[in-house]
This record gives C-alpha cells, structure tokens and sequence, in this order.
C-alpha cells in the first residue's frame, strides 16, 4: 500500500534539561504526530535556527518502531543520530498518547540529547513516500 506523505507537525513548548557529560543535555520534547496513526510517520529531523544566516539546518534524525503494546499501554522505540554526532546511541521508549477526539495523532515525549546552549528548533516528519515541511512552530531547547 501506498502511504501519503507526512502532513503537518506540532511541537510542544515544554522542555526539561538535564545535565549529561559532552557539554551536551538531554532535553524533553514533547511533539505531536499528526497521521501517526495511519502508519505514516517514521521518524522526524529536528532543524537547528542558525544564528549566522537565520535559516534552519538539519540537526537530529530520530527514527521510530512500529507501536506496540505492553500491559495495555501504546509505545514507540525511538533512536537518535545528531549530524554534529552528540547523540543518544542506544534505543529509548516514548509512550504514545492518542487524544480521543483524534486518534490519528499522537503525542510523543521524547528524550533527546542536544548542545548544552539554548537554540531555536522546528522538525519535519519523514516516511518512504517523502517529508513534511518545516512546522509551523518552533521550541527553544
């Protein structure tokens, strides 16, 4: 079957920080997958504002499982590949939140590591059908 390609992408503005070793933190950011539940999101790539020229650049890939279940309760595992290579290299588990009113979407808290320094990030969802634009709004992480 065909899938169509990723719609639109909400981010959430909450965000916590924790202090890892690297001059790296990891951050929580909570994003919602419009489509995630038709099977059309693999993954998404969060893009970094540059201060230098004010365009987004591609920073992080983060590529999903298919969801399943564990005593009754919806997950994704999710791995992290930075460009700059300041990654998580191990897989991590983000339960999957679907609002009754739209199970479609889903709302995902993901744990990603990222430079210690405050930037400016947007993301595009991907699947094998192509990528979504850059959404509409933007997290400082």
């Amino acid at each position: 079957m065909l899938r169509s390609a990723p719609r639109a992408l909400a981010l959430s503005l909450a965000l916590l920080s924790i202090s890892v070793l690297g001059g790296c933190t990891l951050k929580e950011l909570p994003i919602k997958l419009v489509g995630f539940g038709y099977g059309n999101v693999d993954g998404v790539w969060l893009w970094q504002l540059s201060p230098s020229d004010g365009h987004y650049v591609r920073t992080c890939r983060v590529s999903f499982s298919n969801s399943y279940y564990r005593q009754g309760v919806e997950y994704v595992s999710y791995t992290e590949y930075c460009l700059s290579g300041d990654a998580n290299k191990g897989e991590l588990e983000a339960q999957v939140v679907r609002s009754p009113s739209d199970p479609t979407s889903a709302t995902l808290q993901l744990v990603i590591t990222l430079p210690e320094a405050l930037s400016t990030y947007r993301a595009s969802s991907f699947n094998s059908a192509g990528e979504s634009p850059l959404s509409s709004s933007s997290v400082q992480l």
